[in-house]
């Protein structure tokens, strides 16, 4: 499969999924009634580290990736739970299943010489950023020390409803299966995207290629093996989203078609089981 039917599952070694968020040069999540307000944060991404402030306020704040690196990276936000630090990710890293005590809120992917954001509400704690990278260009990127400690502080947010963007549509991720509301046009939209279920998931974005239909991909993800040649679908986008995050993210619905989301994260309540074998997967038509 490609990187976007790959799983990405944080903190999980064997199942690593990243997307290519954009081919544009920059990628914003961009609204002049938010400028005031939102914190705005930037991280630069090298191999193999980031750069950035240690501290931010809490809040809604968009995070920006600027990759100055050669090779395709990530920022991938981990709230730790109590008591829990790097050496305890690192750890996690070897593990067969995900550990309770990572939040994700969000990600977004950059290639080389690129930047993309989002916008996310981050409440306080201890942090850690990471970056997975391309699998096929070697070891995960935070296996090569790409880990970026963050503290998030209290602080009264003057963020209210009118200072946050107008989203196109919204996409709520539910245990099993995704409501979408609004109209997805061709072209790049804003969406809001909400995790509303009990369990973490995913929004995986492909364009179906001419030729290809939705009953071809169930077919394909049934039989469990890998197409030959090029992929009968083009990635446009992907979130991934611990329960109760909410986040703004810009896709760029190129073309008008048939576009497919699907949750590939194993379920932990069904005996692992992947979340589009439970009804997680769902085709829509872009105009």
């Amino acid at each position: 499969m490609s990187r976007v039917t790959t799983v990405l599952f944080i903190l999980v070694i064997c199942v690593l999924l990243l997307a290519a968020c954009s081919t544009a040069a920059e990628t914003e999540v961009e609204d002049a009634t938010a400028e005031a307000a939102v914190n705005e944060v930037t991280f630069t991404a090298v191999e193999y580290s980031f750069e950035g402030p240690e501290s931010i306020s809490a809040g809604w704040t968009r995070l920006r990736l600027d990759n100055q690196g050669e090779r395709s990276h990530d920022l991938i936000p981990v709230k730790l739970g109590e008591g829990k630090t790097v050496d305890d990710v690192m750890a996690a890293l070897e593990l067969e299943g995900p550990p309770e005590w990572a939040t994700i809120y969000g990600q977004v992917t950059a290639e080389s010489g690129q930047s993309a954001s989002y916008l996310v509400d981050l409440a306080p704690g201890n942090y850690v950023l990471l970056s997975f990278g391309d699998s096929e260009d070697g070891p995960p990127d935070a296996a090569q020390g790409m880990i970026h400690t963050l503290t998030v502080t209290e602080g009264e947010s003057e963020v209210t409803e009118a200072d946050l963007p107008l989203a196109d549509a919204s996409v709520d991720l539910v245990d099993y299966s995704f409501v979408v509301d609004g109209d997805i046009e061709t072209g790049e939209q804003l969406l809001y995207v909400r995790n509303t279920g009990t369990e973490m998931h995913e929004l995986s974005i492909v364009r179906l290629k001419e030729g290809t239909s939705f009953a071809d991909i169930q077919a394909m993800l049934e039989s469990g093996e890998e197409y030959e040649g090029e992929p009968p679908f083009e990635d446009v986008g992907f979130m991934l989203l611990s329960p109760g995050i909410s986040t703004y993210v810009p896709m760029d619905f190129e073309k008008p078609g048939t576009y497919v989301l699907t949750c590939f994260i194993p379920s932990v309540q069904h005996e692992g089981m992947p979340h589009y074998e439970l009804g997680m997967i769902q085709e829509i038509t872009v105009q």
